[in-house]
This record gives structure tokens, C-alpha cells and sequence, in this order.
């Protein structure tokens, strides 16, 4: 199923609410260690979010695991796994700080929370932290600079056991989905990341991440 939403459509609207997005998670001060810059002298910030599938950037959530066979060939089931998301984030001085104030921070876990935007879509549960468990060491740029290193890494987006619940409302034997029209077909969420860390002296810090996806049944066979 393709061409629900135009790409230019997708992307705009994308930029549009990540601006939102960003600006109320800057607000999020009580939070412990939120944005690190207290006591650990850092601005850690997630630079992007990207959703991947097979390696292809794409926030297009596959929920249906088809039959790629050709008719009367033996069943082949459609490559079907975990969405994912590189991430990219910087830690920064302070501003205007003459001298470093940053050191490495090191990531431990992260959460993922999912907001609905398409009316009446099923809620999906929050995720506990999730734990980082390959070393992910953020570097300090250098105090006053204007460009900075980015680390990448891979994080969930939407792993397969919520991709069952967007399955079963769209599909299920009282989905929303109406197979003849296309009406009811697609689904879209805002995706909330917190990553949790802490610096070379033990001062925790966090840093918010957005993106979103749209979930459908979408076609991977061939490869991807």
C-alpha cells in the first residue's frame, strides 16, 4: 500500500511538529539531569532521529508480514523485523564558555514514548528504560565552536511486539481498515525519545529526541 500522503507532505508536516515538539521538551526542567547543563557543564542534544528499515531511511512502519510468493509458488513470508532509528547527538559547552566545561557522556538507556495524532488510534505503551548495552561515549566539542562531531548510533523505533498492536486494530477481525476503499488504512504517531547518561565525573544527564511514523501495511518483498 503506497502514496497514502505525498513525500512533500510528509516531510513538512514532519519539520512542523518537531519544532513543537523540541520546543516544549526544552521546557523540561525538572526532570533529573535534563539537558546536562548544571553541575555537568554540558548541552547534550539529540541533532536527529532517522527511521531505518533494512538500512533504508523511511518512517513508513510495516505491520502486515505478506506472502511474496508468486501465485501457486510455496509461501514466502515477507522480511518482517523491528523498525529502528539512527541517532545523532552532540555535547556541547556551555555557551559562551571560554574554556571546556564538557567531558564524555556516557549513554545508559533510553525511553520511548508514542502519542497518537490520527483520531481514535490505540494507545501504545510507553517503554521502560531501555538499556544501552554497547558503550555509547559522547565527546565534548571543543569550548566555542561552531561545528561539532556527531556520534551515531541505533535505537527502537517501533519494535515488532507494537507493531502486533497496530496490526490488530488496522486488520484484525474488527479493524478500522477498509480494504476496498483504502479508508481507515494508516495510522500516524508522534515518537518522544529521553536518553539518560552520565559524564566523566558521575553528573547524570538526559536529552529529548522526536520523530514520528505513519503504520500501514506497506511492501518489503523483494528485498526490502
Amino acid at each position: 500500500m503506497h502514496g497514502l500522503l505525498s513525500r512533500n507532505t510528509l516531510i513538512i508536516f514532519g519539520l512542523f511538529c518537531c519544532v513543537l515538539w523540541a520546543a516544549a521538551g526544552c521546557g523540561d526542567l525538572d526532570r533529573e539531569g535534563s539537558g546536562g547543563t548544571d553541575k555537568s557543564g554540558s548541552i547534550l542534544t539529540v541533532e536527529s532521529v532517522s527511521p531505518t528499515y533494512f538500512d533504508e531511511p523511511t518512517n513508513q512502519v510495516d505491520v502486515v508480514r505478506n506472502n511474496c510468493a508468486d501465485p501457486g509458488d510455496p509461501p514466502e513470508a515477507e522480511e518482517y523485523t523491528d523498525h529502528y532509528a539512527e541517532i545523532k547527538m552532540t555535547n556541547r559547552a556551555l555557551p559562551n564558555a571560554e574554556e571546556q566545561t564538557a567531558s564524555t557522556i556516557y549513554l545508559s538507556s533510553y525511553e520511548i514514548h508514542y502519542t497518537p495524532v490520527t483520531m481514535g488510534s490505540p494507545p501504545l505503551p510507553s517503554s521502560n528504560r531501555i538499556p544501552i548495552t554497547e558503550t555509547v561515549g559522547i565527546e565534548p566539542c571543543e569550548a566555542g565552536s561552531t561545528s561539532c562531531p556527531e556520534t551515531s548510533f541505533q535505537a527502537e523505533f517501533v519494535p515488532v511486539t507494537e507493531k502486533a498492536v497496530l496490526f490488530d486494530y488496522l486488520y484484525g477481525p474488527s479493524g478500522t481498515c477498509d480494504q476496498p476503499t483504502g479508508e481507515g488504512c494508516q495510522l500516524q504517531y508522534n515518537v518522544h525519545y529521553i536518553f539518560y547518561g552520565e559524564n566523566d565525573f558521575g553528573e547524570k544527564v538526559s536529552a529529548d529526541g522526536f520523530s514520528n511514523f505513519y503504520a500501514s501495511d506497506y511492501d518489503h518483498c523483494g528485498g526490502g
